[in-house]
């Protein structure tokens, strides 16, 4: 069912965004959880699969998640439309975002069957799981396009106000793909090209799922069902700058990785984990800001812009209020979450120290979540990446001096709180000078 809107943004504001919160918040934690179930499938092959897999779908990953905009840029220009009650054009859009998502989905996967070989050797695949990642690698490839028309999809589906539809087709396609795997790695004796296969057909009936729910749209609107030139343009338009936004974050956590690489084995690990616990609280964070990237930009078309204003102290305070709750629950756990990633002491000990630091950040990264949705929902796309720009200029010489001088993990989450500060700094200093009366 579809977003409804309150008379007043300050009144029903965070049932609002809350109802809408939870089923993105599945549709959100739905994927990494059944990427752990493709794991589990394809690591009983051996040492040399799992390895291969998980090289693999890093590229993968890293390359189609800078493409995440498809759904952020679409989300934000879709509710506007629909609060501007243009809901013929709004269900257009979609159009035009799952085409933008194929056009660029089949330019990626050329590049990438191009360039694949070296990215696999850059990235050291060792020797014996190198065939297999190959195999996989150029399998995946067929599946980049619907990958990324999905992400369209979504976007489209958020900003026309529906959490639920994305959630069922995200749920459907990730069943089918386990089942698939299965079938095809075991029964068919695929091994990992069944594992790679089984994902391209699933991800091709996602995008179906999208086509469809897009489609329903339209019969709703009473729109036109094609894609024009000047849409998908517009689609392309919020591309650039919110790629660059993604890639400095991107690149921060590459650097942080590669600081944490150098402080040895027991360092890496207590790192990679405690990265792991952030990243799912991220999930947390990210679905109540799509929620009010969603309501913001709609209350903007439909012209409340005082209400706007007014909603944009509910939306600070919730999001602070969630981000004492989250960081209270990984304070109080700290001592008991490393149990479950392992058995070393040593490893265990650093990884409390360091969800210590985490939780003390959680009230920090959760403003930064709600505000980079705000100024998503606003279409301020150009602020947002000159701000990540600033805070990896910021992060930088932090991460460099932990590496070259006080070399120890907690310095390297302390420099890595260094960036969600400055990011709040940036997007804070830009919310409050916002001029509301053009909005």
């Amino acid at each position: 069912m579809a977003l409804k809107r309150r008379q007043s943004l300050g009144g029903g504001l965070v049932e609002e965004t809350l109802r809408f919160a939870v089923p993105t918040l599945f549709t959100l934690v739905a994927e990494p959880a059944f990427l752990a179930a493709d794991s589990i499938i394809v690591g009983h092959l051996g040492v040399a699969q799992l390895a291969a897999l998980g090289a693999a779908a890093a590229i993968l990953t890293l390359v189609t998640s800078s493409f995440i905009v498809l759904a952020y840029g679409t989300t934000a220009r879709v509710s506007r439309l629909v609060g501007e009650g243009r809901h013929a054009e709004a269900a257009k859009l979609g159009n035009s975002a799952l085409v933008a998502g194929a056009i660029i989905g089949t330019v990626v996967a050329v590049v990438l069957a191009v360039f694949g070989r070296w990215l696999l050797t850059f990235f050291s695949v060792p020797a014996a799981a190198f065939p297999f990642a190959r195999t996989y690698l150029e399998i995946s490839l067929f599946g980049v396009p619907f990958q990324l028309m999905s992400l369209g999809g979504l976007g489209t589906m958020r900003g026309l106000g529906d959490a639920k539809g994305p959630l069922y087709v995200q749920v459907a396609g990730y069943l089918l793909n386990i089942v698939l795997n299965f079938s095809l790695v075991y029964g068919v004796g695929m091994g990992i090209a069944g594992s790679a296969l089984g994902t391209v057909v699933s991800q091709a009936l996602v995008a179906a799922g999208y086509l469809w729910l897009v489609a329903l749209a339209h019969r709703r609107t009473g729109g036109t069902r094609f894609a024009d030139f000047a849409s998908v343009v517009e689609v392309f338009s919020a591309g650039g700058p919110l790629i660059v936004r993604t890639a400095a974050l991107r690149v921060a956590i590459l650097l942080a990785i590669w600081v944490a690489e150098g402080q040895g084995t027991v360092a890496l690990a207590a790192f990679s984990a405690s990265m792991t616990i952030w990243m799912v609280l991220a999930f947390l964070l990210d679905a109540v800001a799509i929620a009010a990237q969603t309501s913001f930009a709609r209350s903007l078309g439909a012209g409340e812009l005082e209400e706007a204003r007014r909603a944009t102290g509910v939306f600070v305070r919730l999001s602070i209020v969630f981000g004492l709750a989250t960081g209270a629950v990984v304070m109080v756990t700290a001592g008991i979450l490393p149990a479950a990633f392992t058995t070393d002491p040593a490893t265990r000990s650093t990884m409390t120290e360091l969800l210590r630091i985490v939780a003390a950040l959680q009230p920090v990264a959760s403003l930064v979540f709600m505000l980079d949705g705000i100024l998503i929902g606003l279409g301020d796309f150009g602020y947002l990446a000159w701000a990540s720009l600033a805070s990896l200029a910021a992060f930088l010489p932090a991460a460099l001096s932990v590496h070259f001088a006080l070399d120890t993990p907690a310095n390297l989450w302390i420099a890595f709180g260094i960036l969600t500060l400055a990011r709040a700094a940036t997007l804070s200093a830009r919310v409050a000078r916002r001029d509301w009366s053009s909005a």
